[in-house]
């Protein structure tokens, strides 16, 4: 029976040579009822092959499949041919009713929505997606094409569009006659409601969206000569909509789209699906985390591929930079409060650091230790131990040691107790993705509730390494000789659940890194006054081991953090800073510490603080260098007459701090030879003013 009526309709029908065809063509339509009524039969007996082929057929006679030389070739055919448009809305109308029995066919349906995407005759829900960057939130995948409407078609108005345009690459103007075929064919269209496929795929059954998702994949996956950029971004963001519209039953769809999305991110070297993939995997774990739909685990471990984007160097990859940039700040003040485990935490400040221009603390993509059998090429499985590669798609990848250690390493990684820096070389960062990290960062420190003993350490290392980055060469000579472009994003929404006030300020106006570097000292204070109320020391008693777990985690970071800032190579930022240590050493709250832990603060906090100011600040005038060594030197007198409970012991301490701290520093056999080394050397570089306020501390050999 198909056969037969596939004869009828690929035979010419009447009045096709010489006179238009009639929409009132029994025969025609008999065929396409025909059609109709076969697919039903085959749907209600479950017959799912003979559907597919009648699908099949009905896209053969579309047409759409013939090759089209240009967008308005098809547009003018799909415009005047009646017989085309019936065979199109009978398709796609049998594709609705129908789907769940619907399992090849899937893959030439799709092949029949990318050549009305060619020829921009989609929907517009069909052809925008979301986007971090854009001021509505929401970007076109058409390529970008200057559309002209011509009115007279006449020889002489085509000849003085081409002398006047004179550019054979650009869009050729629609004439009268073909605007109104355009119309046609998309009136056509309209009529098939294509974007049901999305919102009513709920509906369909597991193995059909199965078939769905893999047709879909299919094409996202092409490669060789066959393989369009642009219809592989349409098919990745028709599948990211797809599991947005089935996060119920994400677990079907999950596998093949995390490993998909990884492997893009990892491997793809096409520009716009690489930002594509990127956007779509943080969208999804925006709208997704927090429903139950996907573990949280496994969420946070595909944003981990997220470490193998390369450095903001040029247009793209600075583009790229905000985009991830941004989608991670949109993530964490959505779903902030849902983050509860230290392995959470660690991706999140990992990618905000990597997103604010510090080298990545995970390898990506560190998926050990977490339970993800289903990220296959892009994971390993929990229980590997140590270092170990993948391979995904051909190229390998390196994953990170076990994850309870990761925990803890962004504390240790790259620092010594004998040097205030984080970092020595930075890579080259992103001012603007720089400016919305630390905007970021200073939404979660100041919601008091986010943050916890189990992320305090991380956010302190992120905030160091921010202040890192606001204090190197690039940031001073950026805020005397550069302005910020005018803003490309405006503000968005209130999310549900969220105060106004809980939004990031978007205004670039005030942007700067002197700025920015006294919001970050800010922070450290904030977190400083607030160590005893997140680690609950009333609650936990005062035993030593638990003060030596505050010194190391939370007061010495910090503590360092400020020195470090006092070592700026500005002059207010030296000055905010010295009075922010200043405030935190004589605060009441460091009267729990013991003799050893003010030796520790001489140690890992003045001494390297005060060998930074005797090596010299570059680009800094002797009276203001001057200055900030007297208001250390004060500074250190008087934390040393304040402990006076410890001074005998620590008056021992910083003899043997003093020769540990710098290595440059002269050493002797007596412990006592070099303090007193350390302090001709500190005095002998110092003007009269700043020896007299330091003499109370050695006053004598």
């Amino acid at each position: 029976t198909v056969a037969a009526l596939s004869y009828i309709l690929d035979s010419p029908e009447e009045g096709e040579r010489g006179k238009e065809w009639r929409v009132g063509s029994e025969v025609v339509r008999s065929a396409v009822e025909g059609f109709r009524t076969c697919a039903s039969i085959a749907a209600h007996h479950q017959l799912g092959e003979v559907f597919d082929n009648i699908v099949i057929s009905l896209c053969k006679f579309t047409t759409l499949l013939d090759s089209h030389e240009g967008q308005g070739a098809l547009c003018a055919v799909l415009g005047s041919n009646k017989k085309m448009q019936l065979c199109v809305q009978t398709l796609f109308g049998l594709a609705h009713l129908h789907g769940n029995i619907l399992r090849e066919g899937w893959k030439n349906i799709l092949d029949c929505i990318y050549k009305l995407f060619r020829a921009r005759l989609l929907p517009e829900v069909m052809v925008q997606a979301d986007d971090f960057l854009h001021p509505e939130g929401k970007v076109s995948l058409l390529p970008e094409e200057i559309q002209l409407t011509r009115n007279d078609s006449s020889i002489l108005s085509s000849l003085a569009w081409l002398l006047s345009a004179g550019d054979a690459s650009g869009p050729r103007p629609l004439s009268s006659r073909e605007a109104e075929l355009r119309e046609e064919a998309l009136k056509c269209v309209q009529e098939c409601h294509l974007e049901l496929f999305l919102s009513e795929s709920k509906f369909l059954e597991e193995r059909s969206l199965q078939e769905l998702v893999k047709a879909l994949v299919y094409a996202v996956q092409a490669s060789g000569p066959s393989f369009e950029e642009d219809t592989a971004v349409l098919s990745l963001e028709l599948l990211l909509t797809l599991c947005i519209h089935n996060k119920d039953r994400l677990g079907l769809v999950w596998p093949e789209l995390s490993r998909l999305v990884s492997g893009l991110i990892l491997t793809s070297s096409h520009h716009r699906l690489l930002e594509r993939s990127v956007v779509g995997l943080i969208r999804l774990a925006v709208r997704l985390m927090g429903r139950g739909a996907v573990d949280r685990q496994q969420l946070m471990a595909s944003l981990q591929t997220l470490h193998t984007l390369p450095p903001p160097t040029d247009t793209f990859t600075t583009s790229l930079r905000r985009q991830l940039t941004n989608g991670i700040a949109e993530l964490i003040r959505t779903h902030a409060c849902q983050l509860q485990s230290p392995a959470d935490w660690l991706t999140v400040f990992s990618l905000l650091e990597y997103a604010g221009g510090m080298l990545p603390q995970l390898k990506p993509p560190a998926t050990v230790g977490v339970e993800t059998p289903d990220l296959g090429e892009v994971g390993v499985a929990a229980g590997d131990e140590k270092e170990g590669e993948c391979e995904v798609f051909g190229r390998q990848v390196w994953v990170a040691e076990e994850l309870a250690v990761l925990v803890q390493q962004p504390i240790a990684s790259g620092l010594s107790n004998f040097n205030v820096v984080v970092e020595e070389s930075l890579p080259v960062h992103d001012p603007e993705s720089f400016f919305v990290c630390c905007e970021t960062l200073a939404f979660l420190v100041r919601s008091e509730c986010l943050v916890s003993q189990s992320n305090f350490c991380m956010c302190v290392h992120c905030l160091r390494s921010f202040a890192e980055v606001s204090s190197s060469p690039a940031a001073n000579h950026f805020d005397q000789f550069h302005s910020l472009p005018l803003p490309s994003r405006t503000a968005r929404p209130t999310p549900p659940g969220h105060a106004p006030h809980d939004q990031p300020s978007r205004d670039k106006s005030a942007w700067s890194y002197a700025a920015t570097s006294l919001q970050l000292l800010d922070l450290m204070d904030s977190l400083y006054t607030r160590v005893l109320v997140v680690f609950g020391v009333g609650e936990n008693g005062c035993h030593g081991d638990y003060f030596d777990r505050l010194w190391h985690e939370a007061w010495c970071p910090l503590l360092q953090g400020m020195a470090r800032m006092c070592c700026d190579v500005r002059r207010s930022i030296r000055q905010a800073a010295i009075t922010y240590l200043q405030r935190a050493l004589l605060s009441h709250d460091l009267h729990y510490l013991s003799a050893n832990h003010w030796e520790a603060c001489f140690l890992e906090v003045f001494f390297p603080m005060l060998g930074r100011l005797l090596e010299g600040i570059p680009s800094c005038d002797m009276a203001s260098l001057e200055e900030i060594r007297m208001r250390a030197s004060n500074l250190l007198c008087k934390v040393y007459i304040c402990q006076g409970h410890t001074r005998s012991h620590t008056q021992l301490s910083l003899c043997r701090c003093s020769s540990s701290a710098c290595p440059a520093w002269p050493s002797s056999q007596s412990s006592l030879h070099c303090g007193w080394a350390c302090w001709t050397s500190w005095r002998s570089s110092c003007t009269w003013s700043t020896q007299t306020s330091c003499v109370r501390l050695f006053p004598s050999r």
